[in-house]
């Protein structure tokens, strides 16, 4: 049997139509995890962005998969390989040191 682990996943955006760019992330998470759960979109004021920034819409997510840490980030990295991003260092655990774009 697969093992199942627990993840969680922060989501932002200050690109664009923010409100669209997370929807889209949470559909396709939707088919990704079982037992997906996310929270109210909530506004914040960009944190250690250079240059003047749009308030960031973040949400959190949990879910469970059985794909390891490495391979979660591909398919994380797949969800929207065309969008432009902005990179910021994440930590996964299992710790994968890695970048993680969002728009």
């Amino acid at each position: 049997m697969d093992r199942i682990t627990r993840v969680a996943l922060a989501l932002g955006s200050n690109l664009g139509d923010r409100h669209a760019h997370l929807n889209h992330a949470v559909g396709r998470l939707q088919t990704i995890l079982r037992h997906f759960q996310v929270s109210r979109y909530r506004e914040t004021v960009p944190i250690g962005m250079r240059g003047p920034q749009r308030m960031v819409l973040n949400a959190a997510a949990t879910g469970d998969t059985t794909l390891s840490a490495r391979a979660l980030l591909d398919v994380l990295l797949g969800i929207d390989p065309q969008a432009p991003y902005i990179t910021e260092p994440a930590t996964l655990y299992p710790p994968v040191r890695q970048c993680i774009p969002h728009p």
